[in-house]
C-alpha cells in the first residue's frame, strides 16, 4: 500500500506535468475561449501562484492593466489555502478544461492526468533492485522544489534512479519544468518590483503636490482674512443699536425728521447686510451717531 508521502509525490508530479502542458497550450486555450471566456484560466493561475509562492503579498496592479489585475485578484482570494489543497483544486480546474477541450489537449502526450502515472517504471525498477545500491553517474541537478517546501520522495527517487532510461527522462522533464518556472518567477518578480517602485514614486509625488496645494490654500485664506477690516462689534448688536438710535431720533425731533431718520436707518441696515457679517465695518454706526448728534442737539439749540 502506498504511503502518504508517495501519494503526495504523485500528486505533485502530476501538478508539475500539468503546468508544463498548460504553458504549452495557453495560447490555444485563449483562442478557443475568446476574450470573455479566457477568465476560466484565472483559477489555474491563482492556484499555481498559491502553490509556488503562498499567500499574495504583492501590491495591487494598476486598473489600466486589466489582465494583471484579474490575475492578482484570483490569487489574493486564495489567502490561507495550503499548498496541498491548492494543488488539488488546480488539478480539478485542469480536468474541467481538459474535458471541455479534448482536441486541444490531445496535442500533448499524457495530457489526461487521471491516467498519467509518472513513477510506474521507477517503482518497478526499485522492486527489482531493492537491495542494490546504484552509483550516481551524473552530476546532481539543483532542483528548487525544496525551496517551495514541496520536498517529497519524488526528488529522492529521481536522484537515485538516474541510471534508468525512463527515470532519466522524467528527471529531465521535471528539471525543464523547474527551469521554466524559475524563469517566469524571476520575470514576474522583476516586474512586480519595477511597478511597485513606480507606484511608490507616484504616490510620493502625489503627496508632495497635495501638501504644496494645502500650503497655498492656507496662505491664500490667511491673506484674505488679514486683508479684511475687523469688526468693532457684532453685526446683530450693531443693528440693535441702530434701531434704538432711530427711535431716539424720532422722539427727540418729535416726528419732524421721521422720514429722514427712517431713510438713514434703512440705509445703514442695507450696508450692514451687504457687508461681511464676520468682518463688519463700523462706519455706518459712526455716521448714525453723527446724524443723531446733529438732529438732537440742533433741535435743542433751536428751542
Amino acid at each position: 500500500m502506498e504511503t502518504n508521502d508517495e501519494n503526495w509525490s504523485k500528486l505533485y508530479a502530476k501538478f508539475t506535468h500539468g503546468t508544463l502542458i498548460i504553458d504549452c497550450l495557453e495560447s490555444d486555450l485563449k483562442a478557443a475561449l475568446g476574450l470573455t471566456g479566457s477568465r476560466k484560466l484565472l483559477p489555474i493561475y491563482g492556484y499555481y501562484r498559491q502553490v509556488m509562492c503562498g499567500d499574495n503579498t504583492t501590491p495591487q496592479p494598476s486598473a489600466f492593466s486589466i489582465e494583471s489585475r484579474l490575475k492578482w485578484e484570483s490569487w489574493t482570494k486564495l489567502k490561507g489555502l495550503n499548498r496541498k489543497e491548492a494543488i488539488q483544486q488546480w488539478l480539478e480546474h485542469y480536468k474541467s478544461l481538459q474535458l471541455e477541450f479534448p482536441e486541444i489537449f490531445s496535442k500533448m502526450p499524457n495530457a489526461n492526468l487521471d491516467t498519467y502515472e509518472p513513477f510506474v517504471a521507477i517503482t518497478k525498477q526499485r522492486m527489482l533492485t531493492n537491495d542494490e545500491k546504484k552509483e550516481e553517474t551524473k552530476a546532481q541537478h539543483d532542483l528548487t522544489m525544496a525551496n517551495n517546501k514541496c520536498e517529497c520522495d519524488t526528488l529522492e527517487w529521481l536522484k537515485k534512479e538516474k541510471g534508468g532510461k525512463e527515470g532519466e527522462q522524467i528527471h529531465q522533464l521535471i528539471c525543464e519544468i523547474q527551469r521554466k518556472t524559475l524563469a517566469k518567477e524571476k520575470l514576474f518578480g522583476n516586474l512586480e518590483k519595477e511597478w511597485g517602485a513606480k507606484l511608490s514614486k507616484m504616490e510620493d509625488e502625489y503627496k508632495t503636490l497635495q501638501s504644496q496645494l494645502d500650503e497655498k490654500s492656507h496662505y491664500i485664506h490667511s491673506t484674505l482674512q488679514a486683508s479684511r477690516p475687523k469688526s468693532a462689534m457684532s453685526p446683530s448688536y450693531q443693528r440693535l443699536v441702530y434701531f434704538f438710535l432711530f427711535i431716539l431720533i424720532l422722539i427727540s425731533s418729535r416726528g419732524r425728521n421721521a422720514l429722514q431718520a427712517f431713510l438713514h436707518y434703512f440705509y445703514f441696515l442695507f450696508v450692514s447686510f451687504k457687508s461681511d457679517l464676520s468682518l463688519f465695518s463700523p462706519a455706518p454706526f459712526i455716521q448714525m451717531t453723527f446724524f443723531l448728534k446733529q438732529k438732537l442737539f440742533g433741535h435743542i439749540y433751536r428751542q
